[in-house]
C-alpha cells in the first residue's frame, strides 16, 4: 500500500514526543507534510525513557521494558530510526521460570516439533508448581483461546480475566502461577482487576499465537541512548522541527477546527493536530479552551476521566560480581508479589566496568508506591539470596525509580473509554497508547496509534495489523541484519 504525499507542505503539530508522537511526525514528515513536534520536556521517548541516578550519575531506565517478537510495528519504528543494534532478540522463546519456595528452575520453551498453540506443551508439561490436574486443565483455557473471534474477546471486556479463567476450569493457583505472571508483566494489572479483552488479547497473540511471537527482546543499552538519540537524529533528518521543553497550553478553534496551538515560545498556526499526550493532558487542554465545538467532544472529557493509572517501580542494583548464571539473561519468580523478575542488564548493556546491573520491574505497584527505598532494597535481598544464594553479593548502590502513571488501568470496561483517533472530530486525531489501537499500554500500542494518527491526517486507510508502507521490515527469526540472543537447544 504506497503512500500518496498529497498533503505536501502542509502543517502538522504533533504534540508530544513520545513513542506515538514521535512515529506519528516521522510518517507524517516522510509524506511531505512540515511536521512541528512539541514536546514538554527535555528528552524524547516519553514513558520509554532513563533516569539520571544523581548519586552515582549513570543512567536507568524509568523500569525494565521488555519487547516481543509480535511488536511489529514498533520493530518497523527501529528499523526506520535505524535503531536496529539497539535491541537483541532471541532466536527461539525461552522464558525461565523460578519457584523459590522449592528452588525449582523451569523454562518455558516452544517445541520446534509442535504447532502453535501446542508448542509450549511439553514445557508446561515440566512445571513443578502445578498439579497433573491442573496442567491438563490449562489445555482446556488454551483452546478456548485460539477459537474466540475479536467480537468474542471484545464482549469479554465486561468482566476481569480471573472471572473467564474461573470459568474455563481454571484453579486459583493455576491463575497465581501461571496465568497472573503474563497478565502483570503485560497490562500492569492483577488478573482479578484486568479487563479479559485485553488479556485474552495477549495470550491469542502472543503467547499462544505465532511460534516466534513471544519471543523476547531487550534493549542493548539504557533507553536515552538506544531510543532517545537515535530518534531525534531520524526526526530531523527527516525535516521535523523539534520544540523540546516546549509545553502546549491551549489549542486555538475557528470553525470547529483547529486553528493554532500556543506555548510560552509563541503562537504557531497549522492546519493539522495530532495530539500524542497522556489522556489526563487531553482533559486539561480541552477544558482550557472558550471556542471547543461542542458538538464533537460531547461526552468525550467524561470518558477520559473514568481512564485510571497504574503504577510501575523500577528497582536497580549494582553487584560487584554476576548475579545470574551465565546463560540467564532474565528469569520470572513465581509466587512472590515484589520482585516479579530479575533482569541481568549487564548482558545486555555489555557493560561491567562499574559492576554487575540487575533490574527489576515491579508491575501493580500501587501499593507499595510509598515504600522507602531501604525496604525495597531489604525485600530484594531477601529474595535474592534466596534465589541466587550461590552468586548472592551485596549490592553496592541500589536506585528506586517510581512511575505513577506508567500505563493506563487496564480494568474491565476498558474498551468503552477508550477513544478513537477521530473522536473529537475536525483536524484533531489523537493518539497514545490509551487510545483505541487493540493494544495493552505497550510500546506497541503507542506506535500503532500514532501511525492511526498520521494515516488520518494523510487521509489513507491503513489497518494497524498491516506494515506501514516504506519502512523497514520487522525483523524474522532468520533475518541476519539484528542482533540476537542465542537461546539453546536443550
Amino acid at each position: 500500500m504506497p503512500l500518496q504525499p498529497t498533503l505536501s507542505g502542509t502543517n502538522v503539530a504533533v504534540i508530544g514526543g513520545g513513542l506515538a508522537g514521535a512515529s506519528a511526525a516521522l510518517a507524517l514528515a516522510d509524506a511531505g507534510c512540515s511536521v512541528h513536534l512539541f514536546e514538554a520536556g527535555k528528552e524524547l521517548g516519553g514513558r520509554v525513557s532513563s533516569v539520571t541516578d544523581p548519586k552515582s550519575g549513570r543512567n536507568f531506565d524509568n523500569a525494565q521494558h521488555a519487547i516481543f517478537r509480535t511488536y511489529q510495528r514498533f520493530f518497523q519504528f527501529l528499523g526506520r530510526i535505524e535503531a536496529k543494534s539497539s535491541v537483541c532478540l532471541q532466536n527461539r522463546t525461552s522464558i525461565q521460570l523460578i519457584w523459590p519456595e522449592k528452588m525449582k528452575f523451569r523454562k518455558l520453551k516452544d517445541s520446534l516439533r509442535l504447532d502453535p498453540p501446542n508448542h509450549l506443551v511439553p514445557s508446561v508439561l515440566s512445571l513443578p508448581f502445578l498439579s497433573t490436574r491442573e496442567k491438563l486443565r490449562l489445555r482446556r483455557a488454551v483452546k478456548a483461546i485460539v477459537r474466540l473471534d475479536e467480537q468474542q474477546v471484545l464482549d469479554a471486556d465486561e468482566i476481569s480475566m480471573t472471572t473467564w479463567l474461573e470459568k474455563h476450569g481454571q484453579s486459583e493457583m493455576a491463575i497465581r502461577r501461571f496465568w497472573e505472571p503474563f497478565i502483570l508483566a503485560a497490562l500492569n494489572i492483577r488478573s482479578n482487576e484486568a479487563s479479559a479483552a485485553l488479556a485474552l488479547m495477549l495470550f491469542r497473540t502472543g503467547l499462544f499465537g505465532q511460534r516466534d511471537a513471544f519471543d523476547v527482546g531487550a534493549f542493548t543499552s539504557d533507553l536515552s541512548k538506544a531510543l532517545g538519540k537515535p530518534l531525534k537524529k531520524a526526526l530531523l533528518s527527516a525535516g521535523v522541527s523539534l520544540h523540546s521543553s516546549t509545553a502546549i497550553k491551549s489549542i486555538e478553534w475557528k470553525k470547529e477546527k483547529v486553528h493554532s496551538v500556543t506555548s510560552r515560545k509563541g503562537t504557531k498556526e497549522i492546519e493539522h493536530v495530532v495530539l500524542a499526550v497522556p489522556h489526563h493532558s487531553v482533559v486539561r487542554l480541552l477544558q482550557s479552551q472558550d471556542a471547543l465545538p461542542s458538538s464533537a467532544i460531547d461526552g468525550v472529557i467524561e470518558k477520559i476521566g473514568q481512564i485510571g493509572y497504574t503504577a510501575i517501580i523500577g528497582l536497580h542494583a549494582i553487584h560487584p560480581e554476576p548475579l545470574l548464571p551465565r546463560d540467564m539473561h532474565f528469569a520470572a519468580i513465581i509466587d512472590e508479589p515484589i520482585i516479579q523478575m530479575f533482569f541481568d542488564r549487564s548482558a545486555e548493556l555489555r557493560d561491567s566496568e562499574e559492576g554487575w546491573i540487575v533490574s527489576v520491574p515491579v508491575s501493580g505497584a500501587d501499593e507499595w508506591i510509598k515504600w522507602e527505598d531501604q525496604k525495597f532494597a531489604e525485600h530484594y535481598a531477601s529474595v535474592g539470596k534466596k534465589v541466587f544464594s550461590d552468586t548472592w553479593t551485596e549490592p553496592t548502590h541500589f536506585f528506586v525509580v517510581r512511575n505513577k502513571r506508567a500505563t493506563f488501568a487496564a480494568r474491565p470496561g476498558i474498551e468503552k473509554l477508550r477513544l478513537k483517533h477521530d473522536a473529537i472530530g475536525g483536524n484533531l486525531h489523537l493518539a497514545g497508547a490509551w487510545t483505541s489501537n487493540g493494544w495493552p499500554s505497550t510500546m506497541e500500542g503507542a506506535v500503532r496509534s500514532g501511525l492511526t494518527a498520521a494515516a488520518s491526517v494523510l487521509g489513507i486507510e491503513w489497518v494497524g495489523d498491516f506494515d506501514w508502507p516504506n519502512w523497514p521490515t520487522a525483523p524474522s527469526r532468520d533475518a541476519d541484519d539484528w542482533p540476537i540472543i542465542q537461546v539453546e537447544n536443550n
